[in-house]
């Protein structure tokens, strides 16, 4: 099986950008590959946009009781949510950065991804994820 590069990997989230704006795990690889944290939050911002558009009608009329984890097509949405809580804490707004992890963990009641780990951390001081 054949991995592919960085270089690859950016190439082909650009592509999937420009075929679809809403691709979620596209926006995470532009996000990780960004070179500021302005251009990584822009892409992230714009990825928990898409998974709002997404699965927010499907929340709405499941009143909230989604099982969010279970259901693998919303999991790049929540890695959206951390990695946009991760690069607020980075931007120097904790309050946001805590706003995104507490949205998860009302998501995913169990936890699997550590949100409350990032919680703590966020506790004991300044944003250091």
């Amino acid at each position: 099986m054949q991995t592919a590069t960085s270089f690859d990997r950016l190439v082909l989230a650009t592509r999937a950008i420009r075929h679809d704006p809403g691709c979620i795990d596209a926006r995470l690889v532009l996000a990780e590959h960004s070179g500021d944290l302005s251009t990584r939050l822009r892409h992230l911002e714009a990825a928990v946009a898409a998974g709002e558009w997404l699965w927010g009608s499907v929340a709405e009329r499941v009143d909230h009781d989604l099982c969010w984890w279970g259901d693998v097509g919303t999991r790049p949405y929540m890695r959206a949510v951390q990695a946009l809580g991760v690069a607020l804490c980075e931007a120097g707004y904790p309050d946001e950065s805590r706003a995104c992890f507490e949205r998860l963990l009302i998501m995913n009641p169990n936890d699997n991804r550590c949100i409350r780990d990032l919680i703590r951390d966020l506790d004991i001081g300044p944003c250091s994820l």
